[in-house]
């Protein structure tokens, strides 16, 4: 799962058992990065489904 928003794409997933990815493009700090990748710009993205 790859989403922008903590509480509803990544939270949700995650309770799931789906691996998340989140996209802090907000560079928001109220989170547990235990429980999720988190990347801050589309090009880490890429980095991190290996894509280069």
């Amino acid at each position: 799962m790859i989403g922008d928003l903590w509480e509803t794409d990544i939270s949700g997933a995650v309770k799931l058992g789906i691996k998340s990815i989140w996209f802090n493009r907000r560079n928001e700090t109220n989170f547990d990065g235990d429980i999720a990748e988190i990347i801050y710009k589309p090009n880490d993205l890429i980095e991190k489904l290996n894509l280069t």
